[in-house]
């Protein structure tokens, strides 16, 4: 785990922008986008970490988590796996994943399962051809938080059935919990 890290942290620093809000006193971060990124791109089995920067689950993370990606016709599906995030038995169970791909970035991105409810996350992209960075929204009835995803490609296989028909590829309803 810390072998990633490192080398993620390598490849993010630089390209990382910070932007100081003085207003709000918050501040953002902005990535540039992979120049050549496509929706081809995503396909594959990404591995990597997993954060949730409001400390609503346990101590934040970092917690291990393996996603694979499928495009068709610029529509993203997928499926992440369990996360543990503590010792005494929290997790959040496994997950699919819907996107849209437009320019090679990923928008209305739902993470969650079909009629689950829940909102989208807008915030997608390969920062090399190598290394995706995502937001992924989590809602239940009492609460919610955005995490933070950081991958690497382990390699450009998906290991699931590819959906045969269309709607299987859109979440379908999608409503917040709250």
């Amino acid at each position: 785990m810390m072998k990633l890290h490192i080398s993620l942290t390598g490849v993010l620093t630089g390209l990382l922008v910070l932007q100081t809000c003085f207003a709000d006193d918050s501040t953002a971060v902005r990535l540039n986008k992979y120049y050549a990124a496509s929706c081809q791109d995503y396909n594959g089995t990404w591995h990597g970490f997993i954060t949730d920067p409001s400390d609503l689950f346990s101590n934040g993370g970092p917690w291990p988590l393996t996603i694979s990606l499928y495009n068709r016709n610029n529509h993203i599906i997928g499926q992440s796996t369990m996360i543990q995030y503590s010792n005494n038995g929290g997790e959040i169970s496994k997950r699919q994943i819907w996107a849209e791909c437009r320019n090679g970035a990923l928008n209305n991105i739902f993470w969650g399962n079909k009629g689950a409810c829940g909102s989208y996350s807008h915030q997608g992209l390969l920062v090399s051809k190598n290394v995706l960075v995502l937001q992924l929204n989590y809602e239940s009835s009492m609460t919610g938080t955005q995490f933070l995803v950081f991958l690497t490609r382990k390699n450009n296989v998906y290991p699931y059935p590819v959906p045969k028909k269309d709607e299987d590829f859109m979440p379908g309803s999608v409503t917040s919990c709250h």
